[in-house]
């Protein structure tokens, strides 16, 4: 199968797409001038869809993507293509976690579409979609980005966190992104905080270019703590000390989510950090390895 941008031309009548899950955001924040931006965790966790032309009005399936429906629309009407076919999702994310599950439908739709009909498939073109629908994760980037996600803007394409193994749990329940968005425009960061993040933000990307895994774990551990002023991670002190414990790099959450977890680039501890967090936390762990 031919993988060319997420769009897998796999030589039959059928529409491909896929895209990757973010496992929340190494960093989350706001500037000094008031920009809300974020820098993505891409991992190996996949939304695919899958279109089908038809004759009758366009439907999808599971109904209650409505969204990932509503963009679809949108997309063939802008390339004056009949509203009709059959959009399927099977979609690996796990929904209202912070895992970017929402904007990876939109994009693998985006892209099932496109590869049938051979249309432009290119990250500027998805994300004119993406900006009349809900502000983005940032994950049309096959890398880690820094992102401006109310803003459905592109910061700095960074490069990819190869190699890195994520030990997460659930904390159970789960978040409304958007109004989780929403919620932080309600928070005030102090002129002291925005500068801090100024100063990670820099910090992060240039050790994402640099690939200075102890770095990124110690800013993306920073992060996860100033974060508790808009969503609390009742489990983050035990996580903390698991990690330290054994070594690992640091800790990333989804800011806007359930999942909390602890970033490692040794093989040899994972299954140690996973029975201690099952130990002292009494919940069972799972691994996401990133792209």
């Amino acid at each position: 199968m031919n993988v060319k941008n997420n769009c897998m031309n796999n030589n039959t009548k059928e529409g491909v797409g896929r895209c990757f899950a973010s496992f929340g955001e190494l960093l989350q924040g706001v500037l000094p001038n008031g920009r809300k931006f974020l820098v993505t965790c891409p991992i190996q966790l996949y939304s695919y869809a899958y279109f089908s032309p038809t004759t009758c009005p366009l439907k999808i399936n599971p109904k209650e993507k409505v969204k990932s429906l509503s963009v679809i629309k949108k997309f063939l009407n802008y390339n004056k293509l009949p509203n009709t076919g059959l959009i399927k999702i099977n979609s690996h994310v796990p929904e209202g976690k912070g895992l970017a599950s929402s904007t990876a439908d939109l994009i693998a739709c985006i892209r099932a579409v496109s590869d049938y009909y051979q249309l432009d498939c290119s990250e500027k073109n998805i994300e004119y979609f993406l900006a009349e629908t809900e502000p983005s994760d940032g994950i049309i980037y096959n890398c880690c980005v820094s992102y401006y996600h109310q803003d459905v803007q592109l910061r700095r394409q960074l490069a990819p966190c190869s190699k890195l193994a994520i030990i997460a749990i659930d904390e159970g329940g789960s978040v409304n992104t958007i109004d989780q968005h929403n919620s932080l425009c309600n928070i005030a960061f102090n002129s002291t905080e925005r500068t801090e993040y100024s100063f990670l933000l820099n910090q992060l990307e240039q050790a994402i270019l640099n690939h200075d895994y102890n770095l990124i774990g110690k800013i993306s551990t920073r992060s996860a703590i100033l974060n508790q002023k808009v969503l609390k991670n009742k489990y983050l002190d035990a996580m903390i000390q698991v990690n330290k414990k054994h070594n690992g790099l640091g800790i990333i959450i989804a800011h806007s989510g359930t999942y909390i977890g602890i970033l490692t680039n040794n093989n040899n501890v994972r299954d140690n950090i996973m029975l201690d967090i099952e130990k002292y936390i009494n919940i069972k762990p799972v691994c996401y390895d990133t792209l």
